[in-house]
């Protein structure tokens, strides 16, 4: 089987009867997606009723990718009896039996990417306990087996007699010759396999181009069909499955399954944000980054929150604080936060307790299986910490951001236009809040992922706040694949298909490149707001563009959702940190006022759906740390303890006005 070259071929015509029918799903189709597509369809149910099945239980229309397609993608509609293509504006039909039986899924002409052959019953009823694909690849192998020609004749050959139990396994007996419906009288020798005479007489009438070439030697099974138990004979051809059952009226004894719903099931039951991402529907949303202060809690900060108008944040739950303190130790506050209307927050997940990413090192255990006998995996400690945050807190965090920061480094020249990363990985050494490389990124990227789609799949997984664009495409050029990350059959995504919405972080105070142009430093700090706002407008298109060139940009896949989960300019300091000169205290107040609400603005222009400021609060008290432009990026002055009245600072005054309007 593993060498069976997977064709394509030109749709043929066949006539069948429909085994069962299926309720619309919620992604039923209500046109079709092509003319051609029309056409072929009322030409199959002219001869026969269900050739394709009803237009309802149709899917609506995709872009599934396929390497010599214009665009790398083709048109593709799912009916419950097959796949129409529009290939080179031909209509085909892709071998859909032979893909989800060898657990690969073609790209190409001969690309693929491989995939588990799904439990999911070969003939009869859903629920049916087996046989399952699956099943069938996994104990049912020597049905693929290349046979001997058993047909004597036209007419007369051996009796099918293996017979596959509900789990796959295969039990066989002496042939014995015989004649009619279940006697072999064909052999298929490109893929050396046996055809009974049931099975050829309905393919010569349907079409070799229509169910193709035997891929197994057919075999006796039991089924439910409608709730009831029944014998009947199965075969899995190139393009479809078909079953025979003997006390079915004439017109209904060879029936083809519904191979088009099972390999839809199959293929997009976990597909990824390289197929799809859910819209966003939360509107603009502005929130902060809660730091610590003695006497406060992240209760009480959501109160200082919702009195400025904003309605989200961006929380942290790592997992050495949960270990010490119990899953469930910042339920009370974000319950609280969920009562006064706070919804749809940021989480950045990490590990240590004290936010301190520069202390840890990736989980060894990072390669584990994500998921065993249909669980998460218990041995991989980062898929097992992700699914317990997001089954207690998932009611109110939307977006889980994987680390903060992975990309920081000491040495800014090397993610800038024209740096060492522009032309090589990170190392690992040269960045200290994430101490593994690129592929274990990636890794920990699709951990998250498949972790949080399974258990919340309204939910979307978010980067760590990228600052660097070098680095941001490596995510989008490499795997998971420990082996460098390249892409493999084993390892066939990179990066970008295991997020939905790219979190990045961008100060103003900052210079920015034009990556575009490959241009550095051409939007250079001027201490104004309209410089902050140039800036910060710049760092959104580098990150676009970036997304554009590997194909995020809606060309190839779905666009990305941008947040920004750190900005500030400070309020008050001593001394421009772009410039060194010292500043007029008016002036920096009215510039960071300005600049924090132009932002807000900004945001809704250019796709940013959520701004969450550096700080809620101050970090020291007036006049005092005007040194680090870091201390007076807050919302509010240094905290009073609870109760007391507290100040707003320029910033935060500003926004409230924004958002109080």
């Amino acid at each position: 089987m593993a060498g069976t070259r997977i064709r394509r071929c030109f749709i043929g015509i066949c006539f069948l009867f429909a085994t069962l029918q299926v309720s619309p799903s919620r992604d039923a189709a209500s046109t079709f997606a092509d003319q051609a597509f029309d056409k072929q369809w009322r030409q199959g149910e002219a001869i026969a009723m269900n050739f394709w099945g009803p237009l309802a239980n149709a899917k609506d229309s995709k872009q599934e990718e396929y390497k010599e397609s214009p665009g790398g993608k083709r048109l593709v509609q799912y009916f419950d009896k097959g796949r129409m293509e529009l290939t080179n504006g031909a209509v085909t039909n892709g071998l859909l039996a032979t893909e989800i039986t060898a657990g690969k899924i073609q790209t190409g002409d001969a690309t693929f990417r491989v995939k588990a052959p799904p439990a999911i019953p070969v003939a009869g009823d859903p629920d049916n306990s087996g046989p399952t694909y699956a099943g069938l690849a996994d104990k049912g192998g020597i049905l693929f087996t290349a046979a001997t020609n058993s047909a004597a004749d036209k007419t007369h050959g051996n009796l099918v007699a293996a017979r596959v139990a509900a789990d796959g396994s295969v039990m066989t007996a002496n042939p014995v010759s015989g004649t009619g419906a279940t006697a072999t009288v064909v052999f298929d020798s490109q893929t050396k396999h046996n055809v009974p005479m049931a099975f050829a007489e309905y393919r010569e009438k349907a079409g070799l181009s229509t169910i193709g070439l035997a891929i197994t030697e057919p075999f006796l099974t039991t089924v439910k069909v409608a709730g009831q138990s029944r014998g009947v004979m199965v075969q899995v051809f190139e393009r479809r499955v078909l079953t025979y059952t003997a006390d079915n009226p004439d017109a209904f004894k060879v029936e083809m399954g519904n191979i088009g719903q099972h390999y839809y099931a199959w293929r997009y039951a976990d597909a990824t944000a390289d197929d799809a991402i859910r819209p966003w529907t939360a509107g603009y949303l502005v929130g902060n980054n809660y730091g610590y202060q003695d006497g406060w809690d992240n209760g009480q900060f959501g109160d200082l929150s919702v009195a400025i108008g904003q309605m989200t944040t961006r929380y942290s739950l790592p997992q050495q604080y949960l270990q010490q303190k119990g899953i469930a130790a910042e339920r009370a506050y974000l319950d609280h936060m969920k009562a006064i209307g706070m919804h749809d927050l940021v989480c950045f997940l990490s590990i240590p307790a004290d936010g301190d990413e520069t202390k840890v090192t990736p989980p060894a255990d990072l390669y584990q299986p994500i998921f065993a006998n249909g669980q998460v995996n218990a041995a991989n400690s980062w898929a097992t910490y992700v699914a317990s945050v997001v089954r207690e807190y998932g009611d109110i965090i939307k977006v889980w951001e994987v680390w903060n920061e992975p990309d920081f480094t000491a040495d800014n020249t090397l993610g800038v236009v024209g740096g060492a990363w522009q032309t090589r990985q990170p190392k690992a050494g040269e960045t200290p809040n994430w101490k593994g490389g690129i592929p274990q990124y990636v890794r920990m990227l699709r951990i998250t992922y498949e972790v949080v789609h399974a258990l919340q799949p309204e939910a979307y997984v978010a980067t760590g706040g990228i600052t660097y664009e070098a680095y941001l495409d490596w995510i989008l050029k490499l795997t998971d694949n420990p082996d460098g990350g390249k892409v493999s059959m084993t390892y066939p995504l990179t990066g970008g298909a295991y997020f939905d919405v790219l979190s990045f972080h961008q100060y103003p105070i900052y210079a920015e490149q034009d990556w575009a142009a490959q241009q550095k430093d051409v939007f250079l700090p001027t201490g104004t707001t309209q410089g902050d706002l140039a800036n910060w407008s710049q760092k959104v298109r580098n990150l676009t563009y970036i997304l554009a060139q590997r194909g995020y940009d809606g060309s190839r896949h779905p666009a990305k959702i941008f947040i920004n989960t750190e900005t500030g300019v400070p309020w008050e300091v001593a001394n421009d940190p772009s410039t060194g000169q010292k500043v007029d205290p008016a002036s920096e107040a009215r510039r960071a006022a300005g600049t924090a609400t132009g932002q807000i603005s900004l945001a809704k222009q250019l796709g940013v759906v959520e701004i969450h400021f550096y700080q809620l609060n101050d970090l020291t008290k007036p006049t005092v740390g005007l040194d680090d432009a870091f201390n007076h990026m807050g919302m509010y002055k240094y905290l009073l303890m609870p109760g007391q009245p507290q100040t707003l600072s320029p910033i935060g005054a500003a926004v409230k006005a924004v958002l109080r309007t």
